[in-house]
């Protein structure tokens, strides 16, 4: 039999998880000093990852429309969809149809639609989805 030192680590944390906390707070009361070391590197360390978050924030309010497609093909994953397409599908696809929408012909901000919906059995493949605006697409009309 193979020793798993993790496995035991994490065993024994949940065996004796109580005991565990109350010898930390325990600890931490007694090494007032310490404990202050020790929050003060932590907010150091922690202000690099504030950083990077706050640039990939920027970056995000940049790239709105390829960060909202990710998380669309990360639903239809999420719901078994077979298929995908790419941003630059997309793209073509609004472009073909002359930034307009299917549904009413107005020049609005465009959402994807699937023809067939996903829940009904329908594929996430460019070929099932149409350009329609945000009123359009929840209004559920066929098209």
């Amino acid at each position: 039999m193979t020793f798993n030192k993790q496995k035991w680590s994490k065993e024994y944390y949940f065996k004796n998880r109580n005991r565990i906390l109350a010898y930390n707070k325990k600890w931490a009361k007694e090494n007032q000093d310490k404990m202050k070391v020790i929050r003060r590197r932590w907010r150091i360390s922690d202000s690099g990852i504030t950083k990077n978050r706050e640039l990939a924030n920027k970056w995000a309010k940049k790239n709105k429309e390829y960060v909202h497609h990710n998380a669309s093909i990360q639903n239809a994953r999420r719901r078994n969809a077979k298929g995908n397409h790419s941003l630059r599908e997309w793209q073509d696809l609004k472009k073909k149809y002359n930034y307009r929408c299917v549904g009413c012909g107005k020049k609005k901000k465009l959402t994807k639609d699937h023809i067939k919906p996903i829940i009904k059995g329908g594929t996430n493949y460019i070929s099932n989805i149409q350009p329609l605006c945000f009123h359009c697409n929840t209004s559920k009309k066929e098209f």
